[in-house]
C-alpha cells in the first residue's frame, strides 16, 4: 500500500528539518565520525528522524493493555519499501513458489531443539493438515546478465530455463537470500535491484525467501520457511557445498539461526554464510547498541516496550518474561 498524501508531506517537512539542523551541525563542529561525508551525515540523520516518527511512545509494559502491536506491525508493513523492478540490463526475475508440505522434514530430529522445537512440530502439523496444493512461500529467482551469460550454455529453453529452482549443471552454486526489516517487515520483491548486484557480482543465481512475518506469524515461523526453502533447494538437486546463505539484519539473523538448526538436525550444511549487519543479539545487551545509537541507521524501540521487535518476534502482546 502506499502512504497517504499527508503522510508524504509530514515525510518531507520531517527531512526538511533534520536535513538544516544537520547540515548546520556538520558545518560547525564537523563530521559526527571521521569518515563521514555532508552527505552521509544527512542520510544517516534523515532516516534515523523518518524511521524514529514511526514508533510510538510505549515504553514498558505499564502500557500493554492499551497496545495494539498488531496494528502497529500492519502501519510498519503498510511503509515498507515497495517491490522495484529489473530493467533488461540488470537481468531477470520471477517470482516462484515453493509448497510448504515439499520439505517432508523430519518431525522426530525436532524433539531435541528444546522451545523452537516443539514449536516447529506445531507449524509442520499445521501445514499437514492443508487442502488442496496447501501454503506456498513466495521467493523472487534473480539471475543479473553475468550469470545469465554464465549459465546459458546450459539452459535447455534458454532464460526460462534459469527461473527454475532446478539447478542448470551439477556444480552450479545458488544463493538462498533472507531479508531484512526486524523480522516484522520487508518483500523480496523489494529486493530486486540490490540482488541483481549481488548476482553480477558472485554470477550466481539468486533465490529470495518471501518468510512469514511477525507478530501475525510469531517465532520460529521465520525459519520454519527457511527451512523449507534449503531443504526444497536441496531436493531440486543443489548440493549444499554449492549453495550460499545470505542476509541483511534479522536475514541475516535468519541465516545464523537456520545454520544452528541444520547442525542440530544433522542436515548437510551450506557452503558458506554472507552477512550483512546481522541481528544475532535479540535482546539488545551488547554494550555497542547504547554507545553506537547516535551513528546508527535504525531506530527501535527497547527490550522493555511491547513494541520491540523482539518481542514481537518472540511473543507479541505478552508481558517481558525471563524466559522471553
Amino acid at each position: 500500500m502506499a502512504l497517504s498524501f499527508l503522510e508524504i508531506v509530514d515525510a518531507v517537512c520531517v527531512a526538511a528539518a533534520v536535513s538544516i539542523r544537520s547540515a548546520l551541525e556538520y558545518a560547525i563542529r564537523g563530521p559526527r565520525l571521521p569518515s563521514w561525508t555532508l552527505r552521509y551525515q544527512l542520510r544517516r540523520d534523515i532516516m534515523h528522524a523518518l524511521i524514529s516518527r514511526t514508533i510510538p511512545p510505549v515504553h514498558d509494559d505499564a502500557q500493554l493493555a492499551t497496545t495494539d502491536v498488531y496494528a502497529y506491525a500492519s502501519s510498519m508493513q503498510r511503509k515498507s519499501p515497495p517491490a522495484v523492478f529489473l530493467t533488461p540490463e540488470q537481468g531477470i526475475s520471477r517470482t516462484v513458489h515453493i509448497p510448504a508440505n515439499s520439505a517432508n522434514l523430519d518431525t522426530l530430529a525436532l524433539d531435541d531443539v528444546g522451545v523452537a522445537g516443539q514449536r516447529l512440530l506445531s507449524l509442520i502439523s499445521s501445514d499437514k493438515k492443508q487442502q488442496g496444493d496447501g501454503r506456498m512461500i513466495s521467493c523472487e529467482l534473480i539471475a543479473a546478465v553475468s550469470a545469465i551469460r554464465a549459465l546459458e550454455q546450459h539452459a535447455d529453453a534458454g532464460h526460462e530455463g534459469m527461473l527454475t529452482c532446478a539447478p542448470l549443471h551439477s556444480s552450479e552454486q545458488l544463493v538462498l537470500h533472507f531479508h531484512g526489516g526486524g523480522f516484522i517487515v520487508g518483500q523480496a520483491a523489494a529486493y530486486r535491484q540490490i540482488l541483481a548486484k549481488m548476482s553480477e557480482g558472485c554470477g550466481s543465481r539468486i533465490l529470495s525467501v518471501d518468510y512469514r512475518l511477525a507478530p501475525f506469524h510469531p517465532f520460529p515461523a521465520q525459519i520454519h520457511d527457511a527451512l523449507i526453502a534449503y531443504k526444497h533447494v536441496l531436493q531440486q538437486g543443489f548440493l549444499p557445498e554449492n549453495i550460499v546463505l545470505a542476509g541483511d539484519s534479522s536475514g541475516a539473523s535468519l541465516c545464523v539461526a537456520l545454520s544452528c538448526l541444520l547442525r542440530r538436525l544433522r542436515m548437510p550444511l551450506p557452503s558458506a554464510l554472507v552477512l550483512l549487519s546481522p541481528r544475532c543479539n535479540l535482546v539488545d545487551t551488547h554494550p555497542s547498541t547504547k554507545l553506537n545509537a547516535d551513528y546508527d541507521y535504525m531506530a527501535m524501540p527497547a527490550l522493555e516496550s511491547p513494541l520491540s521487535n523482539s518481542r514481537l518476534y518472540y511473543s507479541p502482546g505478552q508481558p517481558l518474561t525471563p524466559e522471553m
